[in-house]
């Protein structure tokens, strides 16, 4: 046998690989899926395969060469790993094209297959965009089985130990549509958003229901509590109606910020259109003064100005909340004033899952919301703006 037809049927041999393996798959359906039956069948799949290689290599005439046993090697599969004998020659000439070719394929097969659920692809998604894509035909239920590594990482973000100390929260809920008893449902993606003790962000927890309530939000911080939370100095809000005491009776002294734009909005929908421009520029400004005393004189200025209104603008002001950030060193105000840090999250979240109509179930969007919480965690290296001088300060 030539060498050109050696590495021709060698060549056969790997470029048939996936299909060989479609099939072992799909014999797969006939009994009860898990994966030691799984690693059972490959590894004799393999073996088999390996051994057709090795003869190849012997039958080639131009080689003087003897068998020499066999040596183990440890194989990953997206389910584990697996010992498989490879076959050896006295000269030490055979190298496994076959063992070259699966360890390259699988590996890029398993990362697009991953990435495809973060992305909140069903499973049928997933099976007819690896058929059409790479010609593999992975039954459904195959694949169900490899969604076991992202709901893996679901389960240990969700469960992971964090902080003892956060200098800041950040609550709030958006909409996701989420399919439920066969009808698309928005359901609210509750979210908390944490600068650590040594100013970097990261997004800590989430719990979905389907709407915003106390109960959920209760859940969050119960949740985060039991994972090691204990101090946070400040946690800012919308404003949603009971949040403050929920927040307070699981961590009694942390202050509460209410939302400086929620609040500027809520200003807004009492005066009319045509104040609204002019109402919008002094009140925004309001908000940027640096202490009490500044505040509160532009205030009663502004409260004069605009006298028609009544008490109605008044009465917004009685919520002590809205000014605890003048509390702080002034180069926290931007930050913690605001609400504005975690909508922006919220919007990189819906930004990534905007092909997707709906998903069909809860763990579907988890997978992806998850994806994307540890991709935004990871890339927020730098610390946030204007709190070093005061956790040096807190440290001392």
């Amino acid at each position: 046998m030539s060498i050109e037809h050696t590495q021709q049927n060698v060549e056969l041999l790997k470029n048939n690989l996936f299909m060989e393996l479609s099939t072992l798959f799909e014999q797969q359906k006939s009994i009860e899926w898990n994966i030691e039956s799984f690693n059972k069948l490959f590894k004799s799949y393999l073996n088999s395969l390996l051994r057709t290689e090795f003869e190849l290599f012997m039958k080639d005439t131009t080689r003087q060469s003897y068998r020499n046993g066999y040596s183990s090697r440890v194989i990953k599969t997206v389910y584990g790993e697996i010992e498989v004998k490879v076959p050896r020659d006295r000269e030490g000439n055979f190298n496994s094209e076959i063992l070259t070719k699966y360890s390259s394929s699988t590996e890029e097969l398993s990362k697009v297959i991953l990435q495809l659920f973060q992305f909140g692809l069903s499973h049928n998604d997933v099976c007819t965009f690896i058929n059409n894509i790479y010609g593999v035909k992975y039954s459904r239920q195959t694949v169900s089985s490899m969604t076991q590594v992202t709901d893996q990482f679901v389960e240990e973000f969700n469960t992971r130990n964090l902080s003892e100390r956060y200098i800041a929260l950040f609550l709030d809920a958006t909409y996701i549509p989420i399919k439920f008893e066969n009808e698309i449902k928005k359901q609210a993606l509750h979210l908390v958003v944490a600068i650590n003790e040594f100013g970097h962000q990261e997004i800590i927890a989430y719990s979905i229901g389907f709407r915003e309530t106390l109960t959920l939000w209760a859940e969050v911080l119960d949740d985060i509590k039991s994972r090691g939370v204990r101090d946070i100095d400040i946690v800012a809000t919308d404003g949603f109606v009971g949040i403050n005491t929920v927040v307070q009776s699981r961590f009694p002294t942390t202050k509460i910020q209410r939302c400086t734009v929620h609040v500027l909005r809520n200003i807004i929908d009492r005066v009319t259109l045509e104040d609204a421009p002019a109402v919008r520029g002094d009140f925004s400004s309001l908000f940027h003064n640096i202490d009490y005393e500044s505040f509160n004189k532009q205030l009663d200025y502004l409260l004069v100005k605009y006298k028609k209104y009544g008490d109605t603008l008044k009465k917004i002001f009685t919520d002590e909340n809205i000014t605890t950030y003048l509390s702080f060193p002034v180069l926290m105000h931007r930050t913690i004033r605001t609400t504005n840090r975690i909508e922006s999250i919220n919007q990189k979240i819906k930004t990534r899952i905007r092909f997707k109509q709906s998903f069909q179930n809860t763990r579907s969007f988890e997978r992806t919301l998850v994806a994307s919480i540890i991709q935004q965690n990871n890339q927020s290296d730098k610390p946030v703006g204007g709190l070093l001088d005061y956790i040096k300060r807190k440290k001392r």
